[in-house]
């Protein structure tokens, strides 16, 4: 009980003590004004377009990764998993030009 008082005393003091500076700040006549807030829509836009970006590349990373069928064993007990989306394969060789 009494540590939890003294953590309000102290945490009301750390509140009280960076809000003061803030105020006389405020309130001195000749000092320069606040700083502008930034325009509706810079930060935040700029955030969104990043959130976006960063969605469309995780689909994409999605859709590329190979997919794959459940495993399935074979009468020697070999634990077979085929792709559902093989690679294409190359083409053919042309007939007269072997293996070198």
């Amino acid at each position: 009980m009494r540590r939890t008082i003294i953590r309000i005393i102290v945490m009301a003091g750390l509140v009280i003590g960076l809000a003061a500076p803030t105020a006389v700040i405020a309130q001195t006549p000749g000092s320069p004004a606040p700083p502008a807030l930034p325009a509706p829509g810079g930060p935040e836009e700029m955030a969104r377009q990043a959130l976006e970006m960063l969605m469309r590349a995780l689909t994409l990373a999605i859709q590329n990764l190979p997919q794959y069928e459940m495993p399935t064993m074979n009468e020697r007990g070999d634990i077979i998993i085929r792709r559902i989306n093989p690679p294409p394969r190359p083409p053919p060789a042309p007939p007269g030009q072997g293996k070198t």
